[in-house]
């Protein structure tokens, strides 16, 4: 379905959009972490960069997608209890899918980022969220470590910026005992130039 939906005949059917949206609520613990990691490599080297962050020409399609990659990798809270052994390393693919997505349109559309500056903030947002539900302090670290190199990117950008402001923000009306803001306090200095 995610290779289907970037043709272009495809994308214009609509069909593909309800079955992907459908396919959201699908058990999805049984994918292998593999699979899903070369699924989500070459998703992001062949999808539109700018997908990441909702905008007036997202494609409906492109955002299903990222609905679906989110629910495979298991991040839904309810599903904590019930999570495969492959969702901690799902999970991580997909943090570092989407900061690599969002390194991509820093370098790429400059000018995107700052027209779509509040989009932006609520993808960081999301982000921050997901990183957020980490169990394990191992996970919680890799995934905090992803997080922060988009505060490394081009100065010439709005990302870091957005990056700093939406992060300093998440981490005040968080417990400060979880294992994200643990993760943040022992990654940011060897992370952050």
């Amino acid at each position: 379905m995610v290779k289907l939906s970037n043709e272009p005949s495809v994308r214009q059917g609509g069909r593909l959009l309800k079955i992907i949206t459908q396919s959201e609520s699908w058990n999805w613990t049984y994918v292998e972490l593999g699979h899903y990691e070369s699924l989500a490599q070459w998703y992001v080297m062949s999808v539109d960069c700018r997908c990441i962050v909702k905008h007036k020409e997202r494609n409906p399609v492109d955002a299903a997608v990222i609905r679906l990659f989110v629910a495979a990798s298991e991040f839904a809270p309810n599903t904590i209890s019930h999570q495969s052994s492959n969702a901690q390393g799902k999970q991580v693919v997909w943090v570092k899918c989407c900061a690599k997505l969002l390194s991509m349109v820093c370098s790429k559309q400059k000018k995107f980022l700052g027209m779509n500056q509040p989009a932006l903030h609520t993808t960081l947002r999301k982000l921050l969220d997901e990183v957020n539900t980490a169990s394990t302090g191992h996970t919680a670290d890799t995934m905090v470590k992803e997080y922060l190199n988009l505060l490394n990117t081009a100065n010439s950008s709005v990302l870091p910026g957005s990056a700093l402001v939406v992060t300093q923000s998440w981490l005040t009306q968080n417990n400060p005992t979880s294992l994200s803001i643990q993760a943040f306090l022992g990654q940011i200095g060897p992370t952050v130039k």
